[in-house]
């Protein structure tokens, strides 16, 4: 059911870039024949204003579906290699997302290192 409405929202993102892409285009096109003038710097400011927002806007929307998709896909790999066994290969004191620290990987528990002076308390 997620991937539905994530393959749906994705459609729907693309649809909308287009309309709101055609939209900042009528509204440039409106500001440049409304016989001032000024209508060409207004035309400019319209264009640049609309695509900013454009980019922002959906920019930030496509980058969120991506890190939804890069967790889903990281999730799967590390399901995978636990399946496959590939955790127990790992060198003693590593695990799969990094060290591991203490007797359960099978080491001594670490000293504290020894320090003398002022710095002891």
């Amino acid at each position: 059911m997620r991937n539905f409405f994530v393959t749906w929202m994705e459609r729907l993102m693309g649809v909308l870039v287009i309309l709101s892409a055609l939209g900042v285009g009528g509204g440039v096109w409106h500001a440049a024949t409304r016989g001032q003038p000024d209508a060409l710097w207004r035309a400019a400011a319209v264009a640049l204003g609309g695509f900013v927002g454009l980019i922002l806007t959906f920019g930030l929307a496509y980058l969120l579906l991506a890190i939804h998709d890069n967790t889903r896909r990281t999730a799967l790999a590390a399901e995978a290699m636990l399946r496959s066994g590939a955790a127990a290969e790992a060198r003693p004191g590593r695990g799969v997302l990094g060290p591991v620290e203490g007797e359960a990987a099978g080491l001594p528990p670490r000293r504290r290192p020894v320090v003398v002076g002022p710095a002891a308390r």
